[in-house]
C-alpha cells in the first residue's frame, strides 16, 4: 500500500465509528419511508449487522424511475447491471451465456440503491418519502 493510502485508511479508521451510526441512522429512516409506504425492504439475515453501503430494492421500470430520480434532484445508484457485475459487455468471453442466471438477470433490470453517507439529511428524507410516494401511484415501484 502507498504512504498516501495508508494515510488514507488510518484517517477513515478514525471516523468509522461515526460513519457507522451515520448509515445506520439513514437506513432507519429509509426503512420507515418503505414501512409506511408499504414497500419491500432489502433482505438482512437475522444473524448478522448489516452496515448498509447503499441501500437496494427494486423497481418496475428502471429506466423511468432513474430518468425521473434525476429530474426531482434525488440521488439514485444503479449498480449491478450484469450478472457479471462490472462487466457489462462481451460476456460470453467470460464463458457467461444470457439464460446461465435468469434471477439475476432479472434483478439487474430491476435493482437501484439509494446513498447512505453524511449528506442526506431530512431535508432529503422528506423529498425521497415524497418522491417515492409518487412513483408507487405511477406503478414504478
Amino acid at each position: 500500500m502507498a504512504k498516501f493510502q495508508q494515510k488514507m485508511a488510518m484517517q477513515e479508521m478514525k471516523i468509522f465509528d461515526e460513519n457507522l451510526k451515520y448509515r445506520l441512522w439513514a437506513v432507519k429512516r429509509y426503512d420507515e419511508i418503505f414501512n409506511k409506504l408499504g414497500l419491500e425492504k432489502p433482505y438482512r439475515p437475522g444473524y448478522a449487522l448489516h452496515t448498509f453501503l447503499r441501500y437496494s430494492f427494486l423497481v418496475t421500470d428502471k429506466g423511468r424511475f432513474l430518468s425521473k430520480a434525476e429530474e426531482n434532484r434525488i440521488e439514485m445508484g444503479d449498480w449491478f447491471l450484469s450478472p457479471l457485475h462490472p462487466i457489462e459487455k462481451d460476456l460470453l468471453s467470460w464463458g457467461y451465456e444470457k439464460g446461465m442466471c435468469p434471477v439475476a438477470e432479472s434483478i439487474c433490470e430491476r435493482i437501484v440503491n439509494l446513498p447512505t453517507h453524511k449528506r442526506i439529511n431530512e431535508k432529503y428524507i422528506t423529498r425521497l418519502e415524497n418522491f417515492l410516494e409518487k412513483m408507487k401511484v405511477q406503478g414504478v415501484l
